[in-house]
């Protein structure tokens, strides 16, 4: 119902639409795709929480079938952060950087969490240094800069 409004005032935009359980299943989109341009499904993965290799299955899977996938959130608990955690976030984005996916990661905030990117102590909008910056923040950026640098 959503899509059609969406077409009348942005007829070539490009629509996430969110899968089941939240955003981490495909399968109902396999078996029974929207049948509007310019959809992208999208797919959720945290380290700890996902099994990463289930989830390169399922992605693998909705490819296959000729569905495009969006990463709109992944994310790696800087709390509670394990070494098997980064390595499996290391694949799950290597696959990612094979299959020439694009990904955001949860998440770009100060907020006192695991899964923030930014020290809770800085308060600045721009600009973070890298002491500022938590393990998680430090662990995206080191793996952005191997990406430029691939």
């Amino acid at each position: 119902q959503v899509i059609p409004v969406i077409r009348k005032y942005a007829p070539d935009a490009v629509i996430l639409v969110g899968t089941p359980d939240f955003c981490t299943s495909l399968s109902e989109a396999v078996a029974d795709p929207l049948d509007y341009p310019n959809v992208m499904y999208t797919y959720h993965y945290y380290a700890g929480i996902s099994d990463c290799k289930y989830a390169i299955e399922e992605i693998s899977n909705g490819l296959e079938q000729g569905l495009p996938v969006l990463i709109s959130e992944w994310g790696l608990d800087g709390h509670e952060i394990e070494d098997h955690h980064m390595e499996e976030t290391r694949d799950f984005l290597d696959f990612l950087h094979r299959k020439q996916i694009g990904w955001v990661n949860w998440s770009l905030s100060n907020k006192d969490e695991g899964y923030s990117l930014i020290r809770p102590d800085s308060g600045r909008l721009h600009g973070w240094e890298e002491y500022e910056l938590t393990d998680t923040g430090r662990f995206v950026l080191q793996y952005l800069s191997k990406e430029v640098n691939l």
